[in-house]
């Protein structure tokens, strides 16, 4: 479950919230609005970009492709806004999605304010458009939130505008309270060594060293490929005997194969979008009592590194796994898990709003 969605569901249910999400393949739309108690959700075509560099360059050098698909999400979205009561000028707007940027600026609203929650302009190296409709939208910005004092930064350079840390988290209990372990984890040799999020940013050098380090163990991959290659490219051609990759979980079920795991890893690729990381998984693994090995990624992790291990390059992470195997601070872990529990962060971002909208 993202970010955007822990967030919402912790809103007061007496606010009205429309949720604007993007067409995304293979993923369920939502044309029609649905509502889930005080929230409506609609899905709503748009100019983005693509990880098909060829799609990206076809759409930013065809004007007229590019005006007609964000004119027909922009006509799209006005419809709704007006049809389910969005359209006053006493309401907030909030974007995580920088391809929004341009509409969103142009909107009427007493608070605005933007998520900075990854490298945004990285994800979207593709557009052309991209920066400029953050500037236009941060111009608006009442305010902007942050994950990481790196993604600060290079808002920062882009526009002043005052800012408030509201890093990601955990829905604590979930993945604290054990849960019965799925049939097909339970088939699987220990010790595992785990993993749980996109598939796609994985370094797949890294995973081959502990693939060939750990013959004797079992490297277990959960998680969706979203933009990449990596089932094609590496699951199916290296054929390590000890990767077993099963794919996308549902998030209910996700804890029952997470508690599971012997030692949690994060074995991103080093690059421009990990040098801002602090991702949620982190804090699920720790709220797991899960010990953790990862690379010092950002300064989210350095900080953390008393009940995780924090590797400067892969051979070191290699051989962190070795100790955190003997690690037994679960209840530190816990304990550290429970003050990134996403009630606290929604609090604290409610606070935040409503200190802008008296």
């Amino acid at each position: 479950m993202t970010r955007k969605q822990q967030i919402l569901k912790r809103f007061p249910k007496y606010w009205k919230i429309l949720f604007i999400e993007p067409v995304v393949l293979g993923k369920k739309t939502h044309f029609i609005p649905k509502r889930e108690n005080n929230i409506y959700i609609v899905t709503i075509p748009y100019l983005r970009g693509s990880n098909k560099n060829f799609l990206s360059k076809f759409i930013s050098n065809n004007g007229i492709v590019s005006v007609f698909i964000k004119t027909f999400g922009e006509l799209i979205a006005l419809f709704w806004i007006y049809i389910l009561g969005f359209s006053g000028k006493d309401k907030v707007v909030a974007l995580s999605s920088i391809h929004w940027g341009d509409f969103a600026s142009k909107l009427k609203a007493k608070v605005k304010f933007y998520d900075c929650n990854d490298d945004h302009l990285k994800f979207a190296e593709n557009c052309p458009w991209a920066r400029e409709f953050l500037l236009r939208y941060l111009k608006t910005c009442n305010f902007m939130t942050y994950v990481s004092e790196e993604l600060d930064k290079k808002i920062q350079e882009i526009c002043c505008i005052e800012s408030f840390f509201v890093g990601n988290g955990v829905d604590f209990e979930h993945f604290n309270k054990r849960k019965e372990s799925p049939e097909v984890i339970q088939k699987i040799k220990r010790p595992i060594i785990g993993y749980a999020g996109t598939i796609d940013y994985i370094d797949t050098s890294l995973l081959s060293l502990i693939a060939e380090k750990y013959k004797d163990f079992s490297i277990v991959l959960i998680g969706p490929e979203i933009r990449g290659t990596f089932i094609i490219n590496f699951i199916k051609k290296e054929k390590y005997p000890n990767i077993y990759y099963l794919g996308k979980i549902d998030y209910e079920d996700l804890p029952g194969f997470v508690q599971n795991f012997d030692v949690a890893i994060i074995p991103f690729r080093k690059d421009e979008i990990s040098k801002s990381l602090n991702p949620n998984k982190l804090y699920e693994y720790l709220a797991a009592g899960l010990p953790v090995v990862t690379m010092d990624y950002s300064a989210k992790f350095r900080e953390l590194n008393n009940v995780i291990y924090v590797a400067r390059d892969r051979e070191e992470f290699v051989e962190m796994i070795r100790k955190a195997l003997r690690d037994k601070k679960v209840e530190e872990r816990s304990e550290t898990a429970k003050g990134y529990d996403w009630n606290m962060k929604t609090k604290q971002l409610i606070e935040i709003i409503q200190n802008y909208l008296c």
